[in-house]
């Protein structure tokens, strides 16, 4: 028996034995299969089952079923009937797929503080425009029940950074992300979002203006974008050091107003004159010299007996 022929090419008359050797074999004449296919088999290219326009190609002679735009992708989504059997098939290979733990998935990247190619993008720009010397930006940042993608702290504002995936779903994943801004604008924060495909030099000049507009609280972290788990390894104050310094204020306070009017302790009418000067009652402005100046206490008038 002789060798099986599949096919014959045009070009050159050469009989080729399968599709792989024929892909190939035309590299030689510098053209793809598909542009062969087209001018010398008269292939058309299928069009897009909701708006007539040339499918996107997959690959080979593949397309798919639509031109893959946000407004066919939606429609073809909403015309597609699909049975319960099927995506239960679905549900099980997507949570075979995240069980295997590829680290692929967006949810296993954000577990591992891995960011997307739009949110390393954000990224680059923080440090081309210096804000992390100015802010205090916490990326991933937990505001409960949600994460915010960047978080900036001393402006309590949210920059949320929107992939293309919130928009091929239909109004579903948009109408979460309304009912999502409005909790946080009810919990008293700004919320500002970037479409994946509009994080351009005019979007990026109109949140630098945003910034230059924003009352400036003070920073508590270091010159560079935190990851939420990396700010609890920062040494922060223990509630006793929190308190040690509530106290070391208050003194300072009352001392200042002490050195600024002339109080004679040893006068019967001092705790009047204190409590004038402190605003607040005769009892109050005693116990307070009794616990924050101890030295003052023993020279005021009949303190010994009391």
């Amino acid at each position: 028996m002789g060798r099986r022929i599949l096919m014959k090419c045009k070009i050159c008359k050469k009989n080729i034995k399968s599709k792989k050797h024929f892909s190939l074999h035309l590299n030689r004449h510098k053209i793809s299969l598909l542009d062969y296919y087209i001018k010398y088999e008269n292939f058309k290219i299928p069009k897009c089952t909701i708006c007539n326009k040339n499918a996107k190609y997959k690959s080979g002679l593949k397309f798919r079923l639509t031109c893959c735009s946000e407004r066919c992708i939606s429609e073809l989504i909403k015309q597609r009937i699909i049975s319960e059997e099927t995506r239960e098939k679905s549900r099980k290979a997507r949570f075979e797929y995240m069980r295997k733990r590829t680290g692929k998935t967006a949810f296993e990247k954000k577990n591992k503080n891995i960011p997307s190619y739009l949110e390393e993008k954000f990224m680059k720009f923080i440090e081309e425009n210096k804000l992390n010397e100015i802010f205090d930006i916490i990326y991933n940042y937990p505001i409960y029940p949600y994460f915010a993608d960047f978080c900036f702290l001393n402006i309590r504002l949210i920059v949320e950074l929107d992939g293309s995936q919130h928009f091929i779903n239909g109004d579903k994943r948009i109408q979460h992300d309304i009912k999502r801004d409005k909790y946080l604008i009810e919990k008293g924060w700004n919320i500002f979002r970037i479409k994946y495909n509009e994080f351009d030099i005019r979007t990026q000049n109109l949140l630098v203006s945003l910034f230059n507009k924003k009352k400036i609280n003070k920073k508590n972290y270091d010159e560079k974008t935190y990851f939420y788990k990396d700010i609890k390894k920062i040494k922060t104050r223990t509630r006793r050091e929190y308190f040690d310094d509530v106290i070391e204020n208050t003194k300072n306070k009352y001392k200042k107003l002490i050195e600024e009017n002339e109080i004679d302790f040893s006068s019967r009418y001092w705790k009047r004159q204190s409590s004038e000067i402190f605003n607040c009652s005769q009892t109050h402005s005693r116990r307070i010299i009794k616990k924050y100046f101890p030295n003052i206490w023993k020279t005021c008038y009949k303190c010994i007996e009391l």
